[in-house]
């Protein structure tokens, strides 16, 4: 099979299909872990692909590349769907809402693209770093996002109105990856020093409406 970078598992088929990109081989490839065998192979990126991600109904494939782009392909006919494109720089990671109808983008210029999946166009822009975005987490009901970036800060964003709810500093080593509780009301951060922090989500917006 040689080198992968990365791996998302189908929520569709949890227990049969895996989805594989190559590391430096410019294609996505899916497997079935259990036979051993590959499904088949998406091929649209002219360079690395970086990451992978499946939309939770299973419908949707997606993965983001150096070539700057983001590729979707419909999972069930194996079809290519489009590009969307915008970012400057390559795309680090994905993350789509709950709904399936909505999917973030992040890269090394700092900005966090979200993209209406179906019609493929932007839906609006998040641009609060200053830095590389290293690590996005979102809610269970795709109202909040939670994105930690090189900058060392970690913004709260409210999807609907696109703006940021609350921000912490850690430094440039302190936020290295987040993720939230199935629940959403826990944040857990990690970074460089190896230790797992779990914040409060409500207290952290109430320490913000405080200042």
């Amino acid at each position: 099979m040689g080198t992968t970078r990365t791996c998302a598992a189908s929520p569709f088929i949890p227990t049969v299909f895996m989805l594989l990109p190559a590391a430096s081989i410019k294609r996505v490839r899916v497997w079935d872990w259990r036979k051993k065998i590959e499904l088949h192979r998406f091929r649209e990126h002219s360079a690395e692909v970086n990451c992978v991600a499946f939309s939770p109904d299973g419908r949707w494939l997606a993965s983001g590349s150096w070539d700057r782009s983001v590729q979707v392909w419909r999972v069930d006919t194996k079809k290519y769907h489009r590009a969307l494109e915008g970012h400057t720089e390559f795309v680090r990671d994905l993350a789509f809402t709950p709904d399936s109808k909505t999917l973030y983008s992040r890269g090394k210029d700092g900005v966090i693209r979200v993209w209406d999946i179906q019609a493929g166009h932007l839906r609006k822009t998040l641009g609060g770093h200053q830095h590389v975005v290293r690590s996005l987490a979102l809610s269970p009901d795709g109202k909040r996002l939670v994105s930690a970036s090189r900058d060392g800060t970690l913004h709260l964003w409210n999807f609907d109105t696109g703006k940021i709810e609350a921000t912490m500093e850690e430094g440039s080593l302190g936020f290295q990856i987040v993720a939230l509780s199935p629940d959403g009301k826990t944040l857990a951060t990690g970074g460089i020093d190896r230790n797992i922090t779990l914040w409060d989500v409500a207290r952290i917006l109430e320490m913000q409406k405080a200042k």
